[in-house]
């Protein structure tokens, strides 16, 4: 019996979170990121701590990527 590679997935079918081919971020690097955000840093001095775009950290933060849930029950 071989053991099949669980894949994160959206309803549509498209890979999500760090499994994505283009990820910058793994998904423990986004908890930080909305960490950081959340005490206050701005989104450019993240930015420049993870070395990805201002734009990458803002659509973290404001949930327009990475569409998975971070924080389970």
């Amino acid at each position: 019996m071989t053991m099949a590679k669980v894949i994160r997935a959206s309803l549509k079918g498209y890979r999500r979170g760090e499994r994505h081919p283009q990820a910058k971020l793994t998904d423990s690097q986004a908890e930080e990121v909305l960490d950081l955000s959340e005490a206050g840093v701005c989104y450019r001095v993240i930015a420049a701590r993870f070395g990805v775009s201002k734009s990458c950290i803002a659509g973290i933060c404001q949930f327009r990527r990475r569409h998975v849930t971070l924080y389970a029950p």
